[in-house]
């Protein structure tokens, strides 16, 4: 003896009828239809930060907070610092030197 129909049944049954498939191909396109137009705004509501994924304590969370110190430009000032366990060596200072005019010239822009 067949079991009565119960409403869990005829839902899960609907999408494969021949009216169920028109039914979730205009149901698809009515949610295409609203989420489109408010997709454009989610660029104004999102914010986009660098530091989002980094940890915190991280070098790169604090360069990325200091950033926004230097003002917009085509050069910005950088700092280069050279360490060393036991100091400086000869040939540690002889790559300073060699750097500071690689640095210069890049400074001084395209010719």
């Amino acid at each position: 003896m067949p079991r009565p129909h119960s409403w869990a049944d005829r839902l899960l049954t609907l999408p494969g009828g021949r009216k169920g498939k028109w039914l979730t191909l205009i149901a698809w396109l009515i949610t295409v239809a609203v989420s489109v137009p408010l997709a454009g705004q989610l660029s104004g509501i999102e914010k986009d930060e660098l530091t989002v994924e980094l940890p915190r304590g991280a070098e790169s969370t604090d360069v990325a907070g200091l950033a926004d110190r230097f003002a917009d430009g085509r050069i910005s000032l950088g700092i280069v610092v050279y360490a060393h366990a036991d100091g400086l060596t000869a040939e540690d200072r002889a790559k300073v030197a060699a750097d500071v005019k690689e640095y210069a010239a890049l400074a001084a822009g395209p010719d």
